[in-house]
């Protein structure tokens, strides 16, 4: 059997690593294949995957958005919105827009995201935690920042795959 890296498992690997199910040292076979185990696995993986489309599909346009469009950006957010933007705490998308109008001009580059599903809502959906990180200029300053981002996206009730931000903690990384 091969480990996920493509090289031989060893009774160590399973011993250490449990994702390793079905590696001949880990669990039986009917213990590790049971259906309950398959439909939460399934289960899990259609949330991964709601996580990581709502997590692309926001920071291709919520980016653009701070860069370009800041007069959309309450849209993005419920309306009582728990932000904490560089130590600053504001409380709802419209608050928030009406405070980044004052920022000068910005340009976000993001380098890099990660999501996760957080709890199912039984509707076919989850909310997302989603980090993000990468380097903004602002104004006509050409010093690059780096930032680092997280959000609790939720999804929109009755639209299961139109998520807003219901939490956010943005940070300015010391150069």
């Amino acid at each position: 059997m091969l480990t996920r890296h493509g090289q031989r498992a060893s009774r160590q690997d399973a011993e250490h690593y449990p994702y390793y199910s079905g590696l001949p040292y880990s669990t039986p076979a009917t213990a590790a294949y049971s259906p309950t185990k398959v439909v939460m696995a399934t289960k899990d993986s259609a949330l991964i995957k709601i996580a990581i489309d709502a997590a692309k599909r926001f920071v291709e346009s919520y980016y653009p958005a701070l860069n370009d469009n800041r007069s959309y950006l309450d849209s993005y957010y419920h309306p009582n919105a728990a932000i904490v933007w560089n130590g600053n705490p504001i409380t709802g998308g419209m608050d928030f827009a009406t405070f980044f109008t004052t920022m000068p001009s910005s340009h976000y580059d993001v380098q890099s995201f990660d999501a996760h599903p957080m709890g199912s809502h039984g509707i076919g959906s989850c909310s997302v935690v989603l980090s993000v990180s990468g380097v903004v200029k602002y104004g006509e300053n050409k010093e690059q920042r780096g930032f680092s981002e997280t959000f609790v996206l939720k999804p929109e009730l009755g639209q299961v795959a139109k998520f807003k931000i219901s939490a956010q903690s943005f940070r300015l990384v010391s150069g």
